[in-house]
């Protein structure tokens, strides 16, 4: 079957919300994972809200927004700058209501920041979770 990018953030509470772009400063992507990205284009995503550090000024913080729901994206695009730091532009296309995002972080068992899942290993933890996830999402999957 297809492939399904989940991303995860830690530094805004809202990001998922709207259509937007999310920016991975101080990552770096490797050329692979860029190319089959590129290649899947646009590819259904998940955003998911993690947690961990985050600079306020002088002090470093450490939050927790794994009990905010996670949203279905669609990514339209990706790119990286000359460090490799990738940048992503997506389209929110409904909330997952129901599920927070550390039971589905539970259920991926993978914590990074961006990753390629298979889409019927994920297809499946929704169809557990009572998930169904929107038809222009779905049809997406390649």
């Amino acid at each position: 079957m297809g492939q399904v990018l989940i991303l995860n953030t830690h530094f805004n509470p809202s990001q998922w919300e709207r259509d937007g772009e999310v920016y991975y400063q101080g990552t770096s992507m490797d050329q692979k994972l860029y190319q089959d990205i590129k290649s899947l284009l646009p590819i259904p995503a998940i955003g998911i809200y993690g947690k961990g550090p985050i600079r306020r000024g002088t002090r470093t913080d450490r939050v927790d927004y794994t009990a905010y729901h996670p949203s279905f994206l669609l990514v339209e695009d990706v790119s990286i700058n000359d460090k490799g730091e990738p940048t992503f532009r997506f389209r929110r296309l409904s909330g997952i209501e129901g599920v927070t995002s550390k039971a589905l972080l539970s259920r991926l068992r993978d914590w990074p920041l961006y990753y390629l899942v298979p889409s019927d290993r994920i297809l499946k933890i929704l169809e557990e979770l009572g998930i169904k996830p929107p038809e222009e999402w779905v049809r997406y999957i390649r």
